[in-house]
């Protein structure tokens, strides 16, 4: 993604809704853009990577985009219990 996308993507989402609804995926305007971004590209793969409250890497994940994001979450829900 070029730089001014990147700054101002998250920005349009945000437009009139709460910061903490976007913390979640589902029902989130800025997830569900970014999905169909990444199914319009294709075949195409990231490394994904989680932090805890101290910024210490805890998980990595890396594959098929949807499916690595996806693999991240799952790691947190099971890291809270």
């Amino acid at each position: 993604m070029h730089a001014d996308t990147i700054r101002t993507f998250p920005q349009r989402a945000l437009h009139g809704r709460s910061v903490r609804r976007l913390v979640h995926s589902r029902g989130n305007p800025l997830h569900e853009e970014q999905l169909l971004i990444v199914r319009r590209l294709g075949e195409s793969y990231a490394l994904n990577t989680v932090i805890d409250e101290d910024r210490d890497l805890v998980y990595a994940s890396f594959g098929e985009t949807i499916a690595s994001h996806l693999a991240a979450v799952r790691s947190r829900k099971i890291g809270r219990r």
